[in-house]
C-alpha cells in the first residue's frame, strides 16, 4: 500500500448533495394555491376528477393533511369539521 501510514485514521470526506424530497409551495398556475396548502406542496387542483371534485381519497398520503387557508372557502369540502385542516383521517 502506498501513501498509507499507521497514524492516518480519518477516511477522506465526500459531500453528497441530495435534491429536496418535498416542496413547500404549489406550482405556478395552481388554481387552488390560495385555498389549499398540501403537506408536500403539491397542487390539490391537479386531482380534480371527472365530476369537477376532489375527495381526500384521491390525494396521495404525502399530501395529507391539507391546510385549508380559509375554512369558509372550501370548494372541495376537504375540511369536514371546519378547523382549517382537511383530510385529517388519511
Amino acid at each position: 500500500m502506498t501513501n498509507c501510514t499507521a497514524t492516518s485514521s480519518n477516511p477522506p470526506t465526500t459531500t453528497t448533495t441530495r435534491p429536496p424530497t418535498t416542496t413547500t409551495t404549489a406550482p405556478a398556475g395552481c388554481s387552488t394555491k390560495t385555498v389549499y396548502k398540501a403537506k408536500n406542496g403539491a397542487c390539490v387542483a391537479s386531482y380534480v376528477d371527472g365530476t369537477g371534485d376532489v375527495d381526500c381519497g384521491q390525494l396521495p398520503s404525502a399530501m395529507k393533511p391539507v391546510s385549508v387557508l380559509n375554512p369558509g372557502n372550501d370548494p372541495y369540502q376537504l375540511d369536514s369539521d371546519g378547523d382549517g385542516v382537511g383530510c385529517e383521517s388519511g
